[in-house]
């Protein structure tokens, strides 16, 4: 299903791009040597197409953001997306480019966020795909200063990218920054925001995802103290009405964030809607590996259960798993929407 989104969506924009698109129009897949590229502003990349062809014309949607030549060879020219297609006889072949730019004066952070883009983002990936991995790369790579802010001794850098990139620990100010550096190098909409957080001092930020703007605090979403390998989504594109419980900002300085959330809750896990649905996902989540689990009800269906019933010893019961079924387990719950999500660390 998702290669077929994919076509489709490569086919409407190229329409729309002024190009005659054939019957025939294939995936990257299926011919070229790639589906999707992530390039750097000034680097290149070489298509190359499958088979014998007697000539193969080349084309982009967007030559202000990449180009390519006769010969297939994609330069990055500036931000943003663009379809390269390669047309042999009767077929396309299209292949997507997302191109960034990052503009830091440290040639340290410079580096890592060039590394960690093109080992994280793809380009077929949607806005909130790649807000959603830069958020959880920030949370689980970079630990709170409680000890600077205890001792009232906070280094420079933990103020900007300097921290979480290279140090690892940060302020919420660092977070914010680090949050924006990534989305001006990937094009994406953004804005820190400063105000207060249960009434002290604090940064975040505001994305603009399909049109619409929502809240994110990273900092917020870092459990402290440290938990490694753990992240939570109580400030993961939240509307204004949700923000407000604990924080505030000059709302007349910045843009006003009316959408819902809930669209988003697919990004964070499977919704279940039964005890089954909910022992099926639990089940799966184990046996793919993962220690940290996700549970998501709806306040409807939650509302139902008796407090605490959270069915994963039954899980553990009915699948014979090797873990005893008496083992203790911790988890936190929170609300997301007109969703529960519940982690379990086990």
């Amino acid at each position: 299903m998702k290669c077929k989104a994919m076509f489709f969506l490569a086919v409407f924009f190229l329409f729309f791009a002024g190009m005659f698109i054939p019957a025939k129009a294939v995936l990257a897949a299926d011919g070229l040597n790639h589906k999707e590229i992530t390039l750097e502003a000034g680097k290149t990349k070489t298509l190359k197409l499958s088979g014998k062809h007697r000539k193969i014309r080349w084309k982009s949607s967007n030559n202000s953001v990449a180009n390519v030549s006769k010969s297939g060879v994609i330069t990055a020219k500036s931000k943003g997306n663009a379809f390269i297609t390669a047309r042999a006889g009767k077929n396309l072949y299209v292949c997507r480019v997302l191109v960034y730019d990052i503009d830091y004066n440290d040639a340290r952070v410079v580096k890592k966020v060039r590394h960690i883009i093109n080992k994280k983002i793809k380009a077929d990936m949607r806005t909130e795909e790649i807000i959603l991995a830069i958020h959880d790369y920030i949370v689980m790579n970079c630990a709170y200063d409680v000890k600077g802010i205890k001792k009232g001794v906070i280094p420079w850098g933990s103020y900007g990218p300097e921290g979480v990139l290279l140090k690892n620990k940060a302020v919420c100010q660092g977070y914010a920054e680090t949050f924006q550096l990534f989305m001006d190098s990937l094009n994406i909409p953004c804005k820190l925001v400063t105000g207060t957080a249960k009434g002290i001092n604090h940064a975040w930020n505001m994305v603009k995802v399909k049109g619409k703007w929502y809240h994110i605090d990273v900092t917020w979403d870092d459990p402290t103290p440290e938990q490694k390998g753990q992240t939570r989504y109580y400030y993961f594109l939240i509307p204004d009405n949700v923000m407000d419980d604990d924080h505030k900002w000059k709302k007349t300085a910045y843009p006003k964030c009316k959408a819902t959330s809930d669209k988003f809750i697919n990004l964070l896990g499977e919704v279940s809607h039964t005890k089954d649905e909910a022992i099926e996902s639990l089940f799966s989540q184990t046996k793919s590996g993962k220690k940290n689990l996700t549970l998501i009800y709806t306040k409807k269906y939650w509302k139902s259960l008796k407090v605490n019933k959270i069915p994963y010893y039954e899980m553990r019961r009915k699948y014979c798993l090797e873990t005893d079924a008496n083992a203790s387990y911790k988890y936190i719950y929170y609300t997301y929407g007109k969703y529960i999500i519940i982690k379990l660390f086990v």
